[in-house]
């Protein structure tokens, strides 16, 4: 009798144990899910903010339009008279200069008077160099186009200031030159006389010449008393 007692005793305090720990089990798994549902709601909820865009649009560049400027003929406008000068020799001197360190002298000659606009007219620019040996020197040559179409009747005549020779040979070496260009020229005495050019890259343009700058020039000219 006293053996059953106990039995159902054992029995009565392991089914509440497992009780409990039902109990326990089941709070658990009821955490666990409201925890994991709320987790899920966080998760599902968005806030979206209604934001305004504005496109920056680029105006276009402007294209830069080159206009070509024609040259003007001076011929066109009543020049002054200019009193050209004239070497012992009685050749009218159209262009003249000397190399940098001074020794020579360089001079673009005609026989024959040239036109006014010679002297008015755009001039074709020689970047150039005179060489002797170890000599070297440098100059700028300015040459109107006019003698470029006489070239039958131009020279260049170069002067040694060391020496006192001087050496004159028909320009040959401008011939076929244009006043859309600038060139470079080279005269040596090394190897005797000899001279060339070529072409170095276009000349700027100029524009057409107004009343008032032809105005401007024969006050510049009549000042100056060119000879």
């Amino acid at each position: 009798m006293s053996n059953k007692n106990i039995i159902i005793t054992a029995l009565s305090v392991l089914v509440f144990i497992l009780t409990i720990t039902l109990v326990v089990i089941s709070n658990k798994e009821i955490k666990e899910k409201i925890v994991l549902k709320t987790i899920v709601e966080e998760k599902i909820v968005y806030i979206t903010e209604e934001k305004e865009i504005v496109k920056f649009i680029k105006a276009p560049k402007k294209k830069e339009v080159k206009k070509e400027i024609d040259l003007q003929e001076a011929v066109e406008y009543d020049l002054p008279e200019v009193e050209v000068p004239v070497t012992k020799d009685k050749q009218y001197i159209l262009s003249q200069t000397r190399d940098n360190k001074g020794r020579f002298s360089i001079a673009l000659l005609s026989s024959t008077k040239p036109p006014k606009k010679a002297f008015y007219d755009r001039k074709i620019i020689l970047h150039s160099e005179i060489e002797d040996g170890e000599y070297l020197g440098k100059f700028l040559f300015l040459v109107p186009p006019f003698a470029v179409e006489n070239i039958s009747d131009i020279s260049i005549k170069i002067t040694d200031a060391i020496s006192g020779d001087s050496f004159t040979q028909t320009a040959y070496c401008i011939d076929g030159i244009e006043d859309t260009y600038t060139y470079s020229m080279n005269i040596s005495f090394s190897d005797g006389f000899t001279c060339y050019t070529q072409e170095k890259g276009e000349a700027f343009k100029i524009p057409k010449q107004s009343d008032e700058s032809i105005q401007r020039m024969k006050e510049i000219f009549e000042k100056s008393k060119i000879k």
